[in-house]
């Protein structure tokens, strides 16, 4: 009796198991062709990071679910199908076991290689097929295995995606903020420039005019050098003027005099004893002339006043008028020793009174404070 294994024992069956990729392609990437795991992790990752999805996230879920549900089922059918495989070839057989076995038994009997060599093939069919259910049980695990681990890392990923976009976030308003702030302490910077040039303008109007003067010792002197020759009077505001008036004046007496100044001719150095507050009643300096003197003394008298304004040495110009000298209440008042006083009598002089620091430009102040 010739033993032949039936058709579904003897053709191989096309039956592989699946790779560790084709696996986790079907969990990971949520369709059946096979995709390598960290391709697809990878681009899991570029669509939670950019924030692009094919359709829906929670319908691509959906699909993947059920995707794994008909995977199962195909999977419990693959080896419930080994399963009966294994056990028909088994009944299939067994008479033939028996029958060999007897033979085998028997008493004086020689060795039945006719039947055992009808039976090997079977036996090694069923042999095969078994193993091939309980690879195919082991793979079963191993995917399963596997595709829990591709959700863990999906869901790592997309938990770090999340928090690089909640970074991204936070990053973007922390700059919007930073900018918010550079924009405010550009403008207060601005402002505070601003200040601070007022302020240095202020610190030079009322800091000691000496320094101005001698700061501009040069242009001072080339400015009143075509003059030269032009006698002037230097006042002191009251007999005990102040240190920085009376620098003021000695350091004028000196840019102005012959020997290294302008070559201007000192013709009295005194003071006004009835001065209060000098040229104004805010004080500061005072240029007077007589009304009635020749274009030379005035010209002088206003090449001083300019020069005087233009290095931010308050003073103010006043004609002296001849009828000022004339016996009466305003006579008595400024005394016969005053700038106007010593102009009427000498046409020919330029009379300088050196008042208090007034600690503001008279000239400018309104200019400079809009």
């Amino acid at each position: 009796m010739s033993i032949s294994p039936p058709p579904s024992a003897a053709q191989p069956q096309n039956r592989t198991v699946p790779t560790r990729s084709e696996w986790h392609g079907c969990a990971g990437s949520r369709h059946l062709k096979a995709i390598p795991r960290q391709r697809s992790a990878s681009i899991l990752f570029d669509f939670a990071r950019a924030g692009v999805t094919l359709m829906d996230l929670s319908s691509l879920e959906g699909i993947a679910k059920a995707l794994e549900k008909s995977l199962d089922f195909w999977g419990s059918m693959l080896l419930l199908a080994t399963a009966l495989v294994v056990i028909g070839l088994v009944v299939e057989y067994w008479h033939d076991v028996q029958e060999f076995w007897v033979r085998l038994t028997w008493p004086m009997a020689s060795f039945p290689w006719d039947k055992f060599t009808a039976l090997v093939g079977g036996i090694l069919v069923t042999i095969g097929v078994a193993g091939e259910l309980l690879v195919t049980y082991k793979a079963s695990r191993v995917e399963t295995r596997l595709r829990e681990n591709s959700h863990k890392i999906e869901a790592l990923l997309t938990q770090k995606a999340g928090d690089a976009a909640a970074s991204a976030k936070t990053a973007h308003d922390e700059a919007d903020a930073v900018r918010k702030e550079t924009d405010e302490l550009t403008a207060r910077l601005a402002s505070a420039a601003k200040l601070l040039g007022l302020l240095e303008q202020d610190v030079r109007v009322q800091g000691p005019r000496w320094q101005l003067l001698e700061d501009n010792k040069g242009a001072f002197i080339a400015t009143l050098k075509p003059f030269a020759g032009q006698r002037f009077i230097l006042l002191t505001c009251g007999k005990n003027p102040e240190t920085e008036s009376f620098r003021l004046g000695q350091e004028l007496i000196d840019f102005l005099g012959k020997q290294e100044g302008a070559g201007w001719e000192l013709a009295g150095n005194t003071a006004w004893t009835r001065c209060t507050n000098g040229g104004t009643g805010n004080g500061g300096n005072l240029i007077t002339f007589n009304s009635t003197a020749g274009s030379g003394t005035k010209d002088s008298a206003t090449a001083l006043f300019d020069i005087l304004a233009k290095l931010k040495i308050s003073t103010v110009k006043l004609q002296a008028a001849p009828q000022m000298l004339q016996p009466g209440p305003a006579l008595n008042l400024i005394g016969v020793d005053s700038p106007w006083a010593l102009a009427i009598k000498d046409p020919t002089v330029v009379v300088l009174l050196v008042g208090p620091n007034p600690m503001f430009d008279l000239l400018g102040t309104s200019k400079r404070h809009k």
